[in-house]
């Protein structure tokens, strides 16, 4: 995932997720970090959801690829 240049990630309850998302995170990127803004927020529009992922990556072949538009939300609990 070398490719990623910015993540944004919105935490019900940041406090109790960040440090098991930060985990997760390291097991898929590394050095050297892209941007990341974590936001605190009250609440997903999926029940029970706790964190919310959004991510820009760069082409990895330099083209510049179609739109795509991929939302995953996890109601996995962190």
């Amino acid at each position: 995932l070398s490719n990623v240049v910015e993540m944004t990630t919105y935490h019900v309850d940041l406090g109790a997720t960040i440090r098991t998302f930060s985990a997760v995170r390291d097991e898929y990127l590394s050095s050297p970090w892209c941007a990341w803004s974590a936001i605190g927020i009250s609440s997903l529009a999926i029940a029970g959801a706790h964190v919310e992922i959004r991510v820009v990556a760069k082409p990895l072949n330099g083209e510049v690829p179609p739109i795509l538009f991929f939302t995953h939300r996890s109601t996995v609990p962190c």
